[in-house]
């Protein structure tokens, strides 16, 4: 009997065995076919961004654009980076923001062009930039320099952030306030006076560091908090309740904005010219009844912008303004004007700071030049004087 029962146990066994091998294997190619759909099904998709509030169409943003494009003659000789970048700063009213991680201390050297003729401004940033081992790029009014590969981030984080806070805030466009710091001041303590000046949460510890003092005048507040971060590879999110946090700077993402034609430079969008710039910046463009569509990095959106004309003295003579103006910083009037007129300005160091921060309103109707600057300038209560191209701004 005993025997028996081990005869038939050692049957069953015999056949439980390959049996085993094959429920195993069946187990397996399920398994295996079930994770693959798994993984198929959670692979990320770029998420799609929708604008409606524009960074690149508020004031100083256009303005920045145009001066980018006004030509200029820079002659330098193993100048350091930062010298080179505070006398743009000084000569052309460009605010600058130099990575914490780009050496300031690196020597450029700039010749004029071999045909005599001067480069755009944009032109001689970008060479700036190949010397130092850098990446340009606009964000809003400030030009800013990063490590290769984060420019294009900090601006898409810059473009999503702004339109967040102007949906938030009843689909008004986001004011602009100054931006300084103080000498040795950190990035937590700098964030800090951002929050105050804005009325706005943040319980954010930034990476330790410490600043050299600086200004880029007066921006938005999600170029503010952009710029901050850039250096840490950290981007701002807005959250319930005016709450700013911080998270891990994210991909270039394309966005998408619909413009007026009008709006948009109209020879870039004309087939040949569309087509080398779709083939160098990839992206789609769709024009329908008036408006166009753009969905790209904000390099296209960019080169799409209309081309400035530099101005001459008959010009200016000729033309009129029809201006209503609302609580905006004298300085932001001043510069905004100067660069879209294709003007050079001289502010005189000796004007307060909190004087040409002052928000000033007035309106002009089919003003001249002259009647439009003087309008300006007895809203600021300061003397302004124009002699051809160039504005002489002084205290009174």
């Amino acid at each position: 009997m005993l025997h028996a029962s081990l005869m038939r146990f050692g049957c069953l066994a015999a056949l439980r065995q390959p049996l085993m091998t094959c429920c195993a294997v069946l187990f397996v190619c399920l398994w295996c076919d079930a994770s693959r759909k798994f993984i198929t099904a959670q692979e990320p998709r770029q998420r799609q961004i929708v604008i409606q509030h524009n960074l690149l169409e508020v004031p100083t943003a256009k303005a920045a654009l145009q001066l980018l494009q006004q030509p200029v003659t820079l002659v330098w000789e193993k100048k350091t980076l930062r010298e080179g970048l505070e006398d743009i700063t000084h000569s052309y009213r460009l605010a600058v923001w130099l990575d914490r991680r780009i050496d300031p201390t690196q020597r450029v050297t700039l010749a004029a062009a071999g045909d005599g003729k001067p480069a755009d401004l944009s032109s001689i940033l970008e060479e700036i930039a190949r010397q130092t081992a850098s990446e340009f790029g606009l964000v809003e009014n400030v030009a800013y320099f990063g490590p290769p590969g984060v420019v294009a981030r900090v601006q898409r984080a810059a473009i999503e952030l702004h339109d967040q806070i102007s949906r938030s805030r009843g689909d008004q466009q986001a004011q602009m306030k100054p931006f300084s710091w103080s000498e040795l001041a950190t990035p937590t303590s700098v964030l800090d006076s951002i929050a105050s000046n804005w009325d706005m949460r943040c319980e954010f510890q930034m990476p330790h560091d410490l600043l050299h003092a600086g200004s880029v005048g007066s921006c938005n507040l999600a170029t503010q908090l952009s710029l901050l971060g850039s250096g840490f590879e950290l981007e701002p999110e807005l959250l319930p309740n005016e709450t700013i946090d911080f998270k891990p700077l994210g991909p270039m993402i394309n966005w998408q904005f619909t413009y007026d034609v009008a709006a948009l430079d109209s020879a870039s969008l004309r087939g040949p010219g569309l087509a080398r710039l779709l083939n160098e910046i990839p992206g789609q463009v769709r024009t329908r009844r008036g408006q166009v569509l753009v969905e790209g990095p904000t390099s296209l959106h960019m080169r799409l912008q209309p081309r400035s004309r530099v101005a001459s003295q008959q010009d200016l003579d000729q033309r009129t303004w029809s201006l209503e103006v609302r609580n905006k910083s004298t300085e932001v009037v001043l510069n905004t004007l100067a660069q879209s007129m294709g003007l050079e300005i001289d502010i005189d160091s000796d004007i307060p700071l909190d004087k040409l921060q002052r928000l000033i309103s007035f309106d002009v109707a089919n003003a001249g030049i002259d009647a439009l600057l003087q309008a300006v300038a007895e809203a600021a209560e300061l003397q302004l004087e124009r002699r051809g191209l160039r504005i002489s701004v002084t205290n009174r």
